[in-house]
């Protein structure tokens, strides 16, 4: 297999021939600790790109696990990890940001032909890239139980595409999660940058009440990733959650 990794091209090929080689369509392998279902809650983190989910994973177990920063894009694989609320062990997964809407679908992409361009090659490999880590952002989403889609609510303040504080990507994907039949809790994030905290999720749910009216009701907590505020309420909800959706 011919690929370049500075260039980003072939990649899509080199995806294809390994994807055989997966355990499983599931993010990872289940393991013995999986097997008491009762007190273990998969919870998939999602959202558009650089909105603070890998800081809200960090906060959440207390450390440091991934890589955090303005750039967008830093997390481009599912990363899996576990901590302990309660009664409940709570496996969760971060997940690489959705910027566009999720297609399930893969993109051979081969080494540039005599007379391409490899910028254009790089391009359409990095696309396919990009494919790549919306497939598995959306795989971990149906392996989990209960979304926490985070919403960073001062970028969508000056934001043309944006109806209010989402998107049309984010409501888009709001609309999938309710169509996959997964329980899911908004986390409202940066809301220490707001004025008041209520005021933000009237405007979500205003938004909601609008656009998906389906989720009129859904749980909205508000939260500051980067200073660790609202995650203990953000965790109650979560059990909460999961304990109305699993007794459905």
């Amino acid at each position: 297999i011919r690929f370049s990794a500075t260039h980003m091209y072939g990649l899509g090929d080199l995806y294809t021939q390994l994807e055989p080689f997966a355990i499983s369509d599931s993010p990872h392998k289940e393991s013995n600790d999986d097997m008491d279902v009762d007190n273990t809650v998969k919870v998939c983190i999602l959202g558009r790109p650089n909105v603070g989910k890998s800081t809200l994973l960090n906060g959440l177990l207390g450390k440091e696990r991934v890589l955090t920063g303005p750039t967008s894009g830093l997390t481009r694989d599912v990363i899996q990890d576990s901590y302990t609320y309660g009664d409940k062990n709570i496996k969760i997964f971060d997940t690489a940001g959705i910027r566009k809407r999720a297609k399930l679908y893969s993109q051979n992409v081969s080494a540039p032909r005599k007379g391409q361009n490899i910028t254009a090659s790089a391009k359409v490999s990095e696309a396919s890239l990009e494919d790549v880590s919306i497939t598995d952002s959306m795989r971990a989403m149906n392996y989990s139980q209960v979304v926490v889609f985070v919403l960073d609510v001062i970028a969508q303040k000056d934001n043309p595409d944006a109806r209010g504080l989402l998107t049309k990507g984010e409501i888009s994907l709001l609309s999938e999660v309710v169509s996959e039949g997964r329980a899911l809790v908004i986390a409202a994030n940066k809301v220490d940058a707001m004025s008041t905290r209520a005021d933000v999720i009237q405007m979500i749910q205003e938004q909601i009440s609008t656009t998906i009216p389906i989720l009129n009701g859904v749980s909205i907590v508000p939260i500051s990733a980067q200073n660790r505020d609202g995650l203990d309420m953000l965790n109650e909800t979560i059990v909460k959650t999961f304990t109305s959706w699993d007794t459905r």
